[in-house]
Parts: C-alpha cells; sequence; structure tokens
C-alpha cells in the first residue's frame, strides 16, 4: 500500500492511501504525469478521489506503508465497521 501526499500553494496537504501493487518508481512516474496537464485533473486512489489543479501541486510524497496500516484502512473501507449516524441536530 502506498500513501501519497500532496503539498499545494497555500493549502493544507492531502493524504491518501492506494492499493496499487506498482513498483514505487512506476507508481511515482505515472503519479508525476499529472503535473504535466494544464487542465484540472482527477487523481483517483483506493481510498479517494481529489480534484487538483496541477499549476497548484508544489509535490507529491510517496511511501510504502506497512500491513498495520493496510489493515486500518480495510477497517475504514469496510461499512460493517462503521457506526452511521442518522441524524445530526442543533443542541439549541
Amino acid at each position: 500500500m502506498k500513501k501519497i501526499m500532496v503539498f499545494q500553494e497555500n493549502v493544507d496537504k492531502i493524504e491518501l492511501l492506494d492499493s496499487d501493487e506498482s513498483s514505487l518508481s512506476d507508481y511515482v512516474q505515472k503519479l508525476s504525469s499529472l503535473l504535466k496537464l494544464s487542465d484540472i485533473s482527477i487523481l483517483h486512489t483506493s481510498s479517494g478521489s481529489v480534484i487538483l489543479r496541477p499549476s497548484k501541486v508544489v509535490s507529491f510524497l510517496v511511501s510504502e506503508v506497512k500491513a498495520e496500516v493496510e489493515e486500518i484502512a480495510e477497517q475504514i473501507e469496510s461499512p460493517e465497521s462503521v457506526d452511521h449516524v442518522d441524524i445530526i441536530t442543533d443542541g439549541g
């Protein structure tokens, strides 16, 4: 599993997880191709999708993560393990 951090101008970093099995160098090559685009791009990962403006992206940081993090990600993705809130009301 890979952890991707996206750093943009004047915005907090975005962290994503991706279960892509390709090598780190191949993955980074594919990811860097987004920076060559001039239009808005969509980055799809196993943990979600992000709409990016490549001209505002400063850098990506991609790293391999351990199996423990993969287990946590699977728990997050599994709907059985999530308690859903039906209604949120104002206390006043």
